[in-house]
């Protein structure tokens, strides 16, 4: 039950906006088309929450900004 309400209550909710933000790169032409999907939105979320209640670690600045620029960046960015 737990796992459904995350799901419900947290996940789909940031899934949903981050293929969101993935769909306005495509259309700055920054994404490419193909990385505009619930699979690319789900790695910085993964990671974050990975982070936060797996390893028990807190989420940095210089986390954030090493995972988007050195992680989800090189998989998203348009050539």
């Amino acid at each position: 039950e737990l796992a459904a309400a995350y799901e419900d209550q947290v996940a789909c909710p940031k899934r949903t906006a981050m293929v969101e933000v993935l769909v306005r790169g495509v259309a700055r032409g920054e994404v490419r088309p193909e990385a505009a999907c619930e699979v690319f939105a789900e790695i910085l979320p993964s990671m974050i929450t990975a982070r936060l209640i797996v390893q028990n670690r807190e989420i940095s600045d210089e986390y954030l900004v090493q995972v988007v620029d050195d992680v989800v960046m090189p998989l998203i960015r348009a050539a």
